[in-house]
């Protein structure tokens, strides 16, 4: 947000990528922080306590999709195992774009060179954006279990084991 003077002095958050904001707790014992958000679309994507590398290796995998103005999303994960070198030069890793456009989520596997990423699995979808609770929510052809919070435009596809080595497409209605 370069044409905002209000950030060029703000020094404790920073943006990941183009659409997350970072926000850390740099105080030690402090539980609260103050954050400055330009004039966009936010959402309150994460306030819980940290958890490690790796214990969050042991997690299923949880999608979060922040719709922009225009009911789009993208973004994509870098998967490996989190110690060796040079993981892309020897193309042992995985890479998988996920693309939301309206009501629908797909996912594309770019590459799978990682051998840990088949046993990988999508335990949750959240969508934040979606104006209406959906009647029906499907993913990879089935229906599936959701809640919906009016109050967060949030839809969240629950219990999910989705494997992450085959494309992914949820969609509601």
């Amino acid at each position: 947000y370069p044409i905002d003077s209000n950030t060029w002095g703000v020094d404790t958050q920073f943006l990941w990528g183009d659409s997350l904001m970072v926000t850390p707790v740099l105080e030690q014992g402090a539980t609260k922080v103050t954050a400055y958000f330009p004039n966009d679309t936010w959402y309150d994507f994460y306030s819980q306590p940290e958890t490690t590398t790796t214990a969050s290796r042991r997690n299923q995998f949880g999608l979060v999709v922040a719709l922009n103005r225009t009911l789009d999303a993208w973004g994509g994960l870098f998967w490996d195992d989190g110690d060796t070198l040079d993981t892309e030069g020897k193309k042992e890793f995985t890479m998988i774009k996920f693309f939301s456009s309206r009501n629908t989520i797909s996912s594309q596997v770019m590459m799978s060179g990682y051998p840990g990423s088949k046993d990988m699995t999508l335990g949750s979808i959240r969508v934040y954006g979606v104006a209406h609770k959906p009647h029906t929510v499907i993913a990879n052809k089935q229906a599936v279990d959701y809640s919906y919070v009016q109050d967060a435009q949030m839809l969240s596809l629950n219990n999910l084991t989705l494997p992450m080595s085959q494309p992914i497409e949820a969609l509601w209605a």
